[in-house]
């Protein structure tokens, strides 16, 4: 008795040796998406997708093409470079911008996923796709020929249903997207016929 007593003694509350040592605190706000991209690892891929909608990601930045194989009656729509922890922009025919994790997609054996899959693109078709860098402008149009200079950053959606950018009536849609680069556009319409126009004649709107 007389031990657990100089126990009780030594290890009291008031006691250096027995004195709480943590205190009790909110725990600090962390960025999940940041800590689920730090478990990413980071490697070279390039992101494929098919006329039909199919989706994967091919090991290393590959030029040539060749020995890709795709389902019948399928080919090659789009590719492009970027690594495992990078986002992929897809522009439907809806004027939606959807964004998937490139560390998401299914790798190069077989022929990869619908697209379907990771977004909502709805009756829609997969007009352009590529890389997400940040800061740069796209220009989009519409079947009709309605356009205008939207920023990259505007473009990002969160969710499988994205972010409605062009507003179309039907039964227009959305048909071209690129890069604004330089200070002139050239534009082919059906009749064939080509012009140039300047950018700064475009106006830039968040949608």
């Amino acid at each position: 008795a007389w031990e657990i007593g100089e126990v009780k003694k030594k290890f009291a509350k008031a006691t250096e040796v027995g004195r709480r040592r943590t205190q009790f605190a909110d725990a600090p706000e962390a960025d999940e998406e940041a800590i689920q991209q730090a478990m990413i690892e980071k490697e070279p891929i390039t992101v494929v997708i098919s006329e039909k909608g199919w989706i994967r990601a091919l090991r290393g930045h590959v030029t040539d093409f060749s020995g890709v194989s795709f389902k019948a009656d399928d080919a090659l729509k789009f590719a492009f470079p970027t690594e495992t922890t990078a986002k992929v922009m897809v522009f439907g025919s809806n004027g939606r911008f959807y964004t998937i994790e490139a560390s998401k997609l299914p790798g190069g054996r077989g022929h990869g996923e619908p697209v379907r899959l990771f977004i909502d693109l709805e009756d829609a078709d997969v007009v352009a796709a590529l890389a997400y860098q940040g800061g740069r402008k796209f220009l989009v149009a519409s079947y009709a020929g309605n356009g205008f200079v939207v920023a990259e950053d505007e473009c990002l959606g969160n969710t499988r249903k994205g972010k409605q950018v062009l507003n179309l009536k039907a039964p227009d849609k959305a048909r071209a997207m690129t890069t604004v680069d330089g200070e002139l556009a050239a534009a082919i319409g059906e009749n064939r016929k080509m012009v140039i126009f300047a950018l700064d004649q475009v106006p830039e709107m968040g949608r």
